[in-house]
């Protein structure tokens, strides 16, 4: 969605609430119409009033003050015969219904020049949060492996065996886990020992297998071997 067809100084026809937290459905409807989402994420978080915000304790006083004794007698009289919840919701809808005409009367509509710098701004704020989720996801599958490393470096020669093992079963899958078990060695030596070390073993092993050339081909993709 872009700006093209409006004029910056055009006003926002009308506002809806809660365009900066849609639903799933919600979201994939407007990626269906491919409906800018920074621009939602915008116009919905971008000063227009809000049920669900705190209410200037002032503002508020001073609308109770101005409601005639007969309608707040009303509530009252509601609330004491047991009515308190429907008298809780037709005073928040009297108070709603104020709230919207009070905010089209102090013109708060947004031009779209303004609603497209909102956009820029909840782009912004994205793509932060979408960069700390990285982070986060990143900095958790480092864990795992690091884990996982820790668990080969306790016995190596067993996370060897099985990539022996592997490599005599012949055929492609077994060659393709032979592989990845070389590579975590590597790491796990890495970090638990010495590369040197590694080399020293996985000498041993090309020795033993270096025939199979299908073995090879997959060990020279992954760094591990250099082709004669």
């Amino acid at each position: 969605m872009t700006s093209e067809g409006t004029d910056p100084d055009d006003l926002e026809p009308f506002a809806l609430q809660g365009l900066h937290k849609l639903t799933a459905a919600q979201l994939a409807l407007a990626e269906f119409l491919e409906v800018d989402i920074d621009l939602l994420a915008g116009v919905g978080s971008g000063g227009q009033t809000n049920q669900t915000d705190v209410v200037d304790d002032a503002a508020l006083d001073a609308w109770l003050d101005k409601l005639p004794k007969t309608e707040v007698r009303g509530y009252l009289r509601q609330m004491l015969v047991g009515q308190g919840a429907s008298a809780e919701r037709a005073l928040k809808r009297r108070h709603v219904a104020w709230q919207e005409q009070s905010a089209s009367t102090k013109g708060v509509r947004r031009s779209v020049a303004e609603l497209w710098q909102l956009a820029e701004q909840a782009k912004d704020l994205r793509l932060i949060e979408e960069a700390k989720a990285r982070r986060q996801a990143e900095a958790a599958l480092k864990r795992q492996r690091d884990s996982w490393l820790a668990r080969l470096a306790a016995d190596f020669s067993r996370a060897w065996k099985a990539a022996h093992d592997d490599a005599n079963k012949g055929y492609a899958h077994a060659y393709d886990a032979a592989c990845r078990q070389l590579v975590d060695l590597r790491d796990a030596y890495s970090q638990h020992a010495t590369l040197a070390e590694f080399q020293k073993e996985f000498q041993k092993f090309m020795t033993e297998h270096s025939r199979r050339r299908a073995l090879v081909q997959r060990l020279v993709k992954a760094g591990l071997w250099r082709d004669k």
